[in-house]
């Protein structure tokens, strides 16, 4: 019985990995943001080739965005504005604060699209 459940429970727990919202750290508000010169001051683009993967996940409609209020983004995402949640079917869900808005929205769409694309939560720029 325990060469039965050993399996079963690393099985369960890639299961539960896949569906942990995968938080985007150290993101400023939008009003840091500002502060610091705008979007193109702060570095949320992701490199070229998750951007373009992430994109095409769009389009195939696979990325779904769910936008929600300041303080519910940060209780689903673990204190940040935004994350997502990666689902079996390869497709994607978005989870996005409503205090993002213009350019800077557009930047924090991109941005997790990647992270559904495969980009990594410690933001390598490779």
């Amino acid at each position: 019985m325990t060469r039965r459940l050993v399996p079963f429970l690393a099985l369960a727990a890639l299961a539960l990995a896949a569906c942990a919202p995968m938080a985007t750290q150290n993101l400023a508000t939008a009003e840091q943001v500002a502060a610091m010169g705008g979007v193109a001051a702060f570095p949320l683009a992701p490199p070229a080739r998750y951007a373009a993967a992430g994109l095409a996940m769009e389009q195939g409609g696979r990325v779904d965005y769910v936008f929600v209020s300041p303080a519910a983004a940060r209780q689903e995402c673990e204190g940040s504005g935004a994350c997502i949640w990666r689902r079996f079917d390869n497709s994607c869900r978005i989870t996005i604060s409503t205090e993002y808005s213009g350019d800077f929205l557009a930047a924090m769409m991109a941005h997790e699209r990647a992270h559904c694309a495969g980009w990594p939560a410690n933001h390598p720029m490779v």
